[in-house]
């Protein structure tokens, strides 16, 4: 059953208190929310699910997700986003735009001051990489991201909030300045870092143009090949 969920800057904030969001300015956010609690986006979760039969391995559900987001930017100058978070070891994502135009800030935990900041256009897909951090920005208009991903072993657990609330993120945002919202004119703050603007995208996957229609129309073995490409990528260990 889909269960859609708003996200206001309230939560934002209540998150950046701890290690898991790291804000500009979070005192000038707060108290503009103070005056108006913004909302940043609304989840639609399981949208669809699968659950595949493995030969060795214990079942694996595929889910997809699609996100609304509103576009713009936030006093701060920080650009309209989710919450982000670390994926669980192992776990496929893929994320597509379907609507609009989104910035996808992807971190690994072997490399934290190296980013993949990518600007993605409709029908464009990134591809996480396994253990990876990954937070997305919608600076320009609204726009609307579908994603799937792979679970097992309880995970993601039935209250989804709780992947929030994990590892700390990196400690790094992103600005847009001289009020021009173009990925070329991010800033990377408050540490420096080593940023690739090159897309992650999912050549050498088999996946369809549309990637919602992938968990309605692809075959279990399909599915299971998918899995297998993703697995014999090198393991990154967070450890």
């Amino acid at each position: 059953m889909t269960v859609a969920r708003s996200v206001l800057l309230s939560e934002l904030l209540s998150r950046a208190a701890g290690r898991t969001v790291h804000l500009v300015d979070r005192e000038r956010l707060a108290a503009e929310c103070r005056r108006s609690d913004q909302p940043l986006y609304t989840a639609y979760r399981d949208v669809h699910r699968r659950q595949v039969t493995n030969v060795a391995n214990p079942p694996t559900t595929w889910r997809g997700d699609r996100v609304h987001y509103a576009g713009g930017l936030l006093p701060t100058g920080e650009p309209v986003r989710s919450v982000g978070h670390w994926n669980p070891p192992g776990q496929i994502e893929v994320f597509q735009v379907l609507a609009g135009r989104v910035v996808i800030l992807v971190a690994r935990p072997d490399e934290p001051d190296h980013l993949s900041i990518a600007e993605y256009r409709e029908g464009e897909m990134c591809v996480v990489p396994l253990n990876a951090f990954h937070l997305t920005y919608s600076p320009w208009q609204d726009s609307v991201v579908y994603n799937i991903y792979s679970s097992g072993g309880g995970w993601p657990p039935p209250d989804h909030t709780r992947k929030y609330d994990g590892e700390a993120a990196p400690p790094h945002t992103l600005i847009f300045t001289a009020g021009q919202a173009r990925a070329e004119q991010a800033t990377v703050t408050p540490e420096p870092a080593q940023v690739d603007r090159v897309p992650l995208t999912a050549d050498g996957l088999d996946l369809p143009a549309r990637l919602p229609s992938l968990l309605v129309d692809a075959s279990d073995e399909q599915l299971r090949e998918l899995a297998a490409t993703f697995n014999t990528a090198p393991a990154v260990d967070r450890a």
